[in-house]
């Protein structure tokens, strides 16, 4: 239920820092080369964390533990993405400050949830 989550506001995520990216990019004096490296860094980002979040659901569903450490392994990059959006940016307004760090905190819990799954998983390879 959590990756059903995170996969939405993943969306909203990317649609809503694009227009803040447009918007930065047109009213403060922010150069044109950062609005691109920003928007390429989301991009990259957004496909990273869609790949991640479907492997943490397909281990769940299918009860498996590669694709959960391959959830856990992807999470990293997802979550230094998310940092940059919060403290290496240029510009980083207080809405996009607040988005960041909802998404870190999906990034948090998702960390734990994928560790307790490993844990489960493997305890019930162990009895079978």
């Amino acid at each position: 239920m959590l990756t059903f989550f995170n996969l939405y506001y993943l969306g909203a995520f990317v649609i809503v820092e694009t227009v803040l990216s447009i918007f930065k990019g047109m009213s403060l004096p922010y150069p044109i080369s950062y609005v691109s490296c920003d928007l390429v860094i989301l991009l990259l980002s957004a496909i990273l964390d869609y790949i991640r979040l479907d492997l943490g659901r397909k281990g769940n569903l299918m009860e498996q533990q590669l694709p959960i450490l391959g959830c856990l392994c992807l999470t990293l990059p997802c979550v230094l993405s998310a940092v940059y959006f919060i403290m290496w940016q240029t510009y980083v307004l207080r809405f996009e400050l607040i988005l960041s760090s909802i998404h870190f905190v999906f990034h948090g819990i998702e960390i734990v949830y994928c560790i307790v799954l490993t844990i489960g998983f493997s305890k019930k390879s162990e009895l079978t």
